[in-house]
């Protein structure tokens, strides 16, 4: 049976990609098949660590802003509404209840890890941190970097000081927890689209839809 690329076997495949062993002979070591190597070299030797940023480099070549952009694009293609619908259908045919029953009985497992938690610190580690709570923190900061998140939070801050009002009014207005306001204010969260149009409702909407996707 052949190996889960864990971060274990990453680590494998890296050490022999550095020593300059080829894709054959690291598929005997390590029992995964020469295709997996194979892309995981080319994932080495364009200088990325993670396949995430390889992929979104990847479709801003082909001239979407981001791979999902582009995964959601090919969907539309096939027919679906999106990427997200056509994954669930597979899910389903592959006879998974849900996402989180996929998550919790194929990905944890083939991960190396036994619960999100652990699978949050191992990421954390990745990052510089320790713990889940590292995790968690410090994706905050990295989603506060999207140009669309701190676009709406600049459009949220301008307009409840325009209105004369508070994140906690905004909070009531939308029916939501503050904490979720407080992320999307700071830019650390995107809302999904049913609490981005309750925002403009309540705010008057923006001259430019806010994360629409790009046409192409």
């Amino acid at each position: 049976m052949a190996r889960k690329l864990t971060e274990e076997v990453k680590e494998e495949i890296k050490t022999g990609w550095e020593k300059g062993l080829k894709p054959k002979e690291i598929s005997e070591t390590t029992g995964l098949s020469r295709r997996t190597i194979y892309n995981y070299f080319n994932i080495l030797n364009s200088g990325f660590l993670r396949r995430v940023d390889y992929r979104n480099y990847l479709s801003r070549q082909r001239g979407f802003n981001s791979h999902q952009d582009d995964i959601d694009f090919a969907a539309r293609e096939e027919g679906w509404k999106s990427y997200e619908y056509k994954r669930l259908h597979t899910l389903e045919r592959a006879g998974y209840k849900s996402s989180i029953d996929y998550y919790r009985n194929h990905f944890l497992p083939s991960s190396g890890c036994h619960s999100r938690k652990e699978y949050e610190s191992m990421l954390a580690r990745r990052l510089g941190g320790t713990t889940s709570t590292d995790y968690q923190r410090l994706l905050r900061v990295k989603r506060s970097k999207k140009l669309r998140n701190r676009i709406l939070s600049k459009f949220i801050l301008r307009r409840l000081e325009e209105l004369g009002k508070s994140r906690r009014w905004l909070a009531k207005e939308l029916g939501k927890p503050r904490t979720n306001v407080s992320y999307y204010t700071l830019g650390e969260s995107f809302p999904p689209k049913e609490t981005l149009d309750q925002i403009y409702h309540v705010l008057g909407k923006p001259t430019r839809e806010i994360g629409k996707p790009a046409k192409y």
